[in-house]
């Protein structure tokens, strides 16, 4: 069996032109290989919030206009983008609604494009709208690629634990990215399997430079609640220029040397981070949320060169903390900031990116064609 003699669905938990993450990498090597992929973007997994309103909307006037969407994120030949109308997969009659009504008719739409009979699901979401969709589509693999430590999510829904456990009962193979979700379900499944987030390596070196301003950093992600603005706001007093790029679901303003912008394609980004003097990743590291957290963009960042600073992550291997520079208090960012020109050489600033590219992109895809296709022959 071939990789392109299969179709794919993917259940995302973002959408298409959310920051580019390894359900948008996965879908990309597929179609790449020939294989046809269905992308339905995120179905929810908590309660509506206000903040959640814009994406709302547009994703309802799409559906009534049926018009073409201009995506952030090129969409390849191979690549369907589904935005379904599904309601939060949160209290009874959510879920009765979802079952009996919107999921058939996603189910109808998606059977319009002849879907083979070799069809694998990849599963982002432990909710009950996936389950749903599973078990009406009945795949030859099902596969949960697990990047999340739910039940630490500060909004996990009061039926997580059972759901999860039901899907886990339908699921062929299990992957993870970080080493403590690897060990969690190591426990509970007998197929679980380790992929790490892959890396566009010939794209991100393009980001680096000799022409930097000293004083300009930047952070390229989720600006939300994972982040430590008492980090941010230490750099900022330091005399320096923070940057943070991506899609702002804190909804602050750009403020006091602290400019918040985004989101961008991938090669959009390149041109803006190609004169930091370094990246910084200053994450939260007091909730449950974070001790599934590997960050998708680790490798990315290491593959620009640049230097790196980062809160003491617990997902981070030995290898990696020695590329890291790991601060462990807030003082800490900027104490390295300050002595960057001492501390850099070229010796560092290559083993960064030699690490970087035993990650590449293409590199995890083939991990995964071939659990797909081991996976695939023994049904």
């Amino acid at each position: 069996m071939r990789i392109k003699r299969l179709d794919f669905v993917i259940i995302s938990s973002i959408d298409w032109d959310f920051l580019w993450q390894r359900h948008q990498a996965f879908a990309l090597g597929l179609a790449q290989k020939g294989a046809r992929v269905f992308f339905i973007e995120n179905t929810g997994f908590r309660k509506v919030k206000l903040k959640d309103f814009n994406r709302i909307l547009t994703r309802i006037k799409n559906f009534i206009s049926g018009a073409a969407t201009k995506h952030i994120n090129l969409v390849p030949k191979n690549i369907k983008i589904i935005s379904p109308i599904l309601l939060p997969p949160v209290g009874k009659v959510n879920i009765f609604l979802n079952r009996y009504v919107l999921i058939p008719f996603l189910i109808k739409k998606l059977k319009k494009y002849n879907l083979v009979k070799d069809l694998v699901i990849i599963t982002y979401l432990p909710t009950p709208t996936s389950v749903e969709i599973i078990k009406k589509m009945e795949p030859r693999v099902l596969i949960y690629d697990c990047v999340d430590n739910f039940e630490g999510h500060p909004d996990v829904p009061k039926n997580y634990k059972t759901t999860e456990r039901e899907l886990l009962n339908l699921t062929n193979l299990v992957l993870t990215a970080s080493d403590f979700l690897y060990e969690k379900h190591k426990k509970i499944h007998n197929n679980v399997e380790q992929i790490h987030h892959g890396v566009n390596f010939d794209l991100f070196r393009k980001a680096d430079s000799e022409i930097i301003d000293r004083k300009k950093v930047c952070y390229f992600g989720a600006i939300d609640q994972r982040l430590d603005w008492e980090i941010i706001r230490n750099i900022v007093s330091a005399g320096y220029k923070v940057f943070l790029y991506g899609v702002n679901l804190s909804k602050r303003n750009s403020s006091n040397n602290i400019f918040i912008e985004g989101p961008f394609s991938q090669r959009v980004l390149i041109d803006r981070i190609r004169d930091c003097a370094a990246i910084i990743l200053p994450y939260r590291t007091d909730t449950d949320w974070m001790k599934g957290v590997l960050p998708a963009k680790i490798y990315e960042c290491l593959a620009t060169g640049k230097p790196v600073l980062s809160s003491d992550l617990p997902n981070y291997s030995v290898d990696l903390k020695q590329l890291l520079y790991i601060c462990k208090k807030p003082w800490e960012f900027v104490e390295i900031l300050d002595g960057l020109e001492q501390l850099e050489n070229k010796e560092k600033k290559q083993k960064r990116i030699n690490y970087a590219k035993r990650y590449s992109s293409d590199m995890q895809i083939e991990k995964l064609t071939d659990l797909i296709l081991k996976y695939a022959a023994k049904k």
